[in-house]
């Protein structure tokens, strides 16, 4: 493990859309002819993202899916999908930001990873991409049974890492996230890009 680098903070990444391309659509896009409105009014009906976020906070993926099935008889297909097919809504790495990774990697400094994601999901994708054992740890929603951007995730990583506060910057990119991890103490940096992000650690003198 590399020991923090004094007046420097350690560098803490979300997953999904900062380093992994995670997109129901997807999956769903073509059971609905690429229609994206079609699929909106899907997940809307369905109301994907609440209980999605159930299982990001821990619960079994076969057991939320089956009593969504229960309500929803007539997207069954669709849903069971989600779980057995799950691995289509899941496009791989962005190219950019591992790469920025490998220089910060190279330039040995401290990163930290702090994601909402199932827990039984990840694992399928772990032991896919070394550059995931680059991370001093990995702190995934699912384990902790709590999910951004609940203030309590933050306390809970900073018991898990021994890091303090003052010396997390988080890099996510969404904006609930950032305001969520902002009031907890943490200094952030809202990702919108591989460049952009370059630059913005550029100037606090973290990259070459």
């Amino acid at each position: 493990m590399l020991a923090p680098i004094p007046g420097r903070p350690a560098l803490i990444f979300d997953f999904g859309g900062v380093i992994f391309d995670w997109n129901p659509y997807n999956l769903f896009d073509p059971y609905f002819n690429y229609d994206r409105q079609a699929v909106e009014d899907f997940m809307a009906e369905v109301e994907f993202r609440a209980w999605n976020h159930r299982m990001d906070m821990g619960e079994p993926f076969a057991a939320v899916v089956a009593e969504q099935c229960a309500r929803f008889p007539q997207y069954a297909e669709i849903l069971q999908d989600y779980d057995q097919r799950w691995l289509e809504t899941f496009a791989g790495p962005i190219q950019p930001t591992v790469d920025l990774l490998a220089r910060l990697h190279a330039a040995r400094q401290p990163l930290y990873a702090l994601s909402n994601w199932s827990e039984e999901k990840y694992q399928l994708v772990r032991p896919q991409f070394e550059f995931l054992t680059w991370f001093e740890q990995v702190v995934i929603s699912g384990a902790l049974k709590l999910a951004k951007p609940d203030p309590m995730i933050f306390k809970a990583f900073e018991q898990r890492t021994g890091l303090l506060a003052a010396d997390c910057l988080f890099i996510d990119d969404h904006q609930p996230n950032i305001e969520a991890a902002r009031a907890q103490g943490w200094q952030t940096i809202q990702f919108t890009g591989a460049d952009d992000l370059a630059e913005a650690l550029r100037r606090r003198g973290l990259l070459n």
